[in-house]
């Protein structure tokens, strides 16, 4: 072996598996990549408030909770959290999103799941999922609207696993008209991500 031959295969190995970038992760409102069980506030872009928990008014038990929005409130953090050994999560891979704190009745898990309303046909999403029992995975995509990326902006998209990722079952997730969080096949809900305890702007 000549001694130019071991740099050049160096840097033809470079060129056929490049190294991450930084738009290979999501990043949050610092542009930063969102650590692997880190801690953040999902805010809705354009709104001031983020995700928060309630009770749906026509459901006795205290349990499953249900997402909403908080006006002028961070919201309640979520670790976001992805079974591969990575240190930042990247884009299009499964994680598993749930609420770091709970103030209500409900002793459930606070692991974000989809549920089904037998009564609308709606698939909401809910507590009730937890991270050792993983009982529904997202992704996070880049939110593209009109062609353009909008910075550090994305998408959450919901594909259930029992269906082996069977795209007809796929949605993105975004409010229903009441205000709770679902999955729809309509427009998506562009969100940010910010550090847990960050001041909102």
């Amino acid at each position: 072996m000549t001694p130019f031959l071991f740099p050049a295969t160096i840097t033809l190995l470079l060129f056929f598996h490049p190294l991450p970038t930084i738009s290979t992760f999501v990043l949050d409102t610092d542009g930063e990549p969102l650590r692997n069980g880190g801690s953040y506030n999902v805010v809705p872009k354009g709104f001031h408030g983020g995700l928060t928990l309630t009770q749906k008014s026509d459901n006795n038990s205290p349990c499953p909770l249900y997402i909403t929005r908080k006006t002028a409130c961070p919201g309640i953090p979520v670790k976001i959290s992805s079974p591969l050994k990575v240190l930042y999560i990247p884009l299009s891979v499964d994680v598993n999103i749930v609420f770091t704190n709970n103030a209500t009745t409900c002793m459930e898990p606070l692991g974000w799941r989809v549920t089904p309303d037998v009564t609308t046909g709606q698939f909401y999403v809910a507590t009730g999922g937890t991270s050792t029992v993983v009982t529904d995975f997202f992704t996070i995509e880049e939110a593209d609207e009109n062609g353009r990326s909008e910075k550090y902006a994305y998408k959450l998209r919901y594909c259930p696993s029992f269906e082996g990722g069977d795209e007809k079952k796929c949605g993105d997730v975004n409010f229903f008209r009441e205000g709770f969080v679902g999955i729809t096949n309509e427009e998506p809900l562009f969100v940010q991500f910010k550090k847990a305890n960050a001041n909102l702007d």
